[in-house]
């Protein structure tokens, strides 16, 4: 298999302040290749407290969760981590590109391109329509056919704009029910890492100072108050209307309950 060296990637990735502010920004990565076994060893064991999964990659370290042995054979669109990692084999890059842009529900996208993407109007074609910008981050130099070459470490990101758009985008389609939720339940696990997050401070803000026994008390209440709001919430569904059904392009004749 073609690819870039990984050991050059560690060293370009190791010096850029924009990768290692991602490694403290996000809690799970997923590597996709085995061109990216190596890098993900690497900086699992740089960061602990980050969780990290593969697929189609061999790693050894067992605190690297393989999803699938297999990139060809494995979907992208329930994989709920903040970043993509993927080194591509040289004469795969585009396809590997533009299927991960494609079906990812990630925030950001690092992958290791030749120059040339660039020229690729495919590429950027589905980067706009699956709403990411670039940016680039690093640069390694390879060698090809006995000559040097230099590939570009990409960063796709989108911002949370850039995240609505890209759901607005998708739900101008044609939906049958069960693919409209599916796309929803996506769209949410993509911002379950920051609800995460925002609950976690305010528990731990509201906890402060307080005994054992009140900071039990408290997440009974707040257990039972959310447990309230999501059957409230679960009610709802009951109540959605045939406007909005047309307008996102759901045809009652396609409605059926099982």
């Amino acid at each position: 298999m073609n690819i870039i060296n990984q050991s050059d990637i560690i060293k370009a990735l190791q010096k850029n302040s924009r990768f290692d502010s991602l490694l403290h920004q996000c809690d799970t990565f997923l590597g996709i290749g085995e061109g990216v076994s190596e890098v993900l060893e690497y900086f699992s064991k740089e960061c602990e407290g980050n969780e990290f999964f593969s697929i189609g990659a061999n790693c050894e370290t067992p605190s690297i969760l393989s999803l699938s042995s297999s990139f060809e054979t494995t979907s992208l669109v329930d994989k709920q981590v903040d970043t993509i990692l993927c080194n591509p084999p040289l004469n795969e890059y585009e396809a590997y590109c533009k299927r991960i842009l494609e079906e990812c529900i990630a925030k950001r996208v690092v992958l290791i391109l030749p120059m040339e993407w660039k020229e690729s109007a495919e590429i950027r074609a589905f980067a706009k329509a699956y709403k990411f910008e670039s940016e680039l981050i690093g640069a390694v130099g390879y060698i090809q056919d006995n000559k040097r070459a230099k590939a570009e470490i990409i960063l796709f990101f989108r911002s949370y704009f850039s995240e609505r758009t890209a759901l607005e985008h998708q739900l101008n389609r044609e939906y049958e029910l069960g693919d409209l939720f599916k796309e929803l339940d996506h769209y949410r696990f993509s911002l379950i890492g920051e609800e995460r997050k925002r609950k976690s401070e305010e528990i731990a803000k509201e906890c402060e100072g307080m005994q054992n026994e009140a900071i039990l008390e408290y997440l009974l209440q707040r257990y039972e108050k959310e447990r309230e709001d999501f059957f409230a919430n679960f009610k709802h569904l009951s109540k959605i209307s045939s406007l909005f059904l047309s307008t996102i392009k759901v045809e009652n004749g396609k409605l059926k309950i099982e």
